[in-house]
């Protein structure tokens, strides 16, 4: 370290060295290039080459600028054996796969109908994206978190959508792999996460338990089962009259919850927000009242405008602590039971859920009782409220730091580079 630091010095001799040693202290700490050099020099077995850059010289039957020397001050590494996590997207990968290129035989060019079979897959795919995309933005125009229908309406796009996704689930329900319940959870996601109002965060499985909707290849099932069933009941000559069929949804519904709580057991996001709900997800999905609403979805999820969020997630604060009682960290949880400024609006959710305001207790009180689910629907508009306008207050703080300050479009893209990895 004192050695770079001497070699540093001998080439600005008008430079400090404290702040030649701060610098290079926090780039080793906080950059990730520079930990990625440091890793690949102690890979390699000798110090015994030289790399020399001359503008004038070239192999033959090579371009002429192909070995030009840099122009610019930006370096890239490429370190032989690292792996790369470098992504592009659909398009540029089939841009790649079909370009002619000189002095290389691309063979799927070859492939006469192969190849415009391949063309037209990869026509469906990219559409089929873009598609998914348009149907976001879409759905974010009819479906605000702010404002915009409310719940009964959201339930209705929900079950338009799903009765879309499921056409012939009895023909495919028993074929789905991985990689098609993928598929299937891309769209239900976006759904879910609208008709609970909630930020763009939420998991899927946050998400899905919140809205009481079972993931798709569960529901497929039971029109599966369904159908079987009927179609064995129609072979015997006694067509299932409507009370059968009925009872058959229900059964299959009721094995639908089993296997989607077992499923809940080992969420892979969302965890305290599927923990709480879980035990009562019967009543939870069966609730005849209640709805829900983008102030509550925040502190069920625990994604909004909580320190803890905004400083891991969202990261615009420098901490996770709370703003309004001064507490090393702010979360839904401290939110609901322990932050002193909220005791006024707290004290008529205890008179109705009792004294324990953890989440788990407080979704079981709201999941069985339509009093209780109205107390808590107000304590977490007026909290919340607050606590929006309060945060609003520091984006709009001219002394506010930068990561405070609020952005948009390229500003916002070029704050988000410059964050540390």
């Amino acid at each position: 370290m004192e050695e770079q630091i001497d070699r540093r010095l001998g080439i600005n001799a008008g430079m400090k060295r404290a702040i030649i040693q701060d610098l290079q202290c926090l780039l080793h700490e906080h950059h990730a290039l520079v930990r990625l050099f440091k890793s690949a020099l102690e890979r390699m077995p000798n110090d015994d080459y030289k790399v020399v850059i001359k503008a004038d010289k070239r192999p033959p039957g090579t371009h002429e600028r192909t070995f030009n020397a840099p122009t610019v001050d930006e370096v890239a590494i490429l370190i032989v054996g690292e792996e790369t996590t470098k992504k592009v997207s659909s398009m540029n990968y089939y841009a790649y796969r079909l370009m002619i290129r000189q002095n290389a035989d691309n063979y799927l060019l070859r492939f006469r109908r192969l190849f415009q079979q391949y063309c037209v897959d990869m026509y469906v795919i990219e559409t089929e994206r873009l598609t998914f995309i348009r149907l976001n933005q879409v759905l974010g125009r009819l479906l605000p978190n702010i404002g915009g229908p409310g719940g009964a309406c959201r339930r209705l796009y929900t079950g338009v959508v799903s009765s879309m996704a499921l056409y012939g689930a009895p023909i495919w329900a028993d074929a789905l792999r991985r990689e098609n319940i993928a598929v299937l959870r891309r769209p239900q996601r976006v759904l879910a996460v609208r008709a609970i109002r909630g930020y763009a965060t939420v998991s899927f499985e946050a998400a899905c338990v919140l809205a009481g909707t079972p993931p798709w290849d569960l529901e497929a099932k039971v029109l599966a089962n369904v159908y079987r069933q009927t179609v064995e009941a129609r072979s015997r000559g006694t067509g299932p009259e409507p009370e059968d069929i009925a009872r058959w949804r229900q059964e299959s519904r009721r094995g639908v919850l089993r296997t989607w709580a077992e499923r809940l057991e080992e969420p892979t996001a969302g965890v305290l927000t599927i923990s709480a709900i879980r035990p009562v997800l019967g009543e939870w999905t069966n609730r005849q009242h209640g709805v829900i609403t983008y102030c509550l979805t925040q502190v069920l999820s625990g994604h909004g405008c909580f320190g803890r969020y905004l400083w891991k997630v969202a990261r615009r604060e420098p901490t996770a602590e709370c703003h309004h009682c001064g507490a090393e960290e702010d979360t839904a949880a401290h939110t609901l039971s322990d932050c002193a400024a909220w005791t006024t609006q707290r004290a008529r959710l205890v008179e109705v859920v009792g004294a324990d305001l953890s989440l788990p207790a407080v979704v079981r009180a709201i999941a069985c009782g339509a009093s209780a689910w109205r107390v808590m629907i107000t304590f977490c508009q007026e909290v919340i409220s607050r606590k929006e306008e309060a945060e609003r207050a520091r984006e709009n703080d001219p002394l506010a730091a930068q990561m405070r300050r609020r952005r948009v479009g390229r500003r916002r893209l070029a704050h988000d580079r410059r964050i540390p990895p």
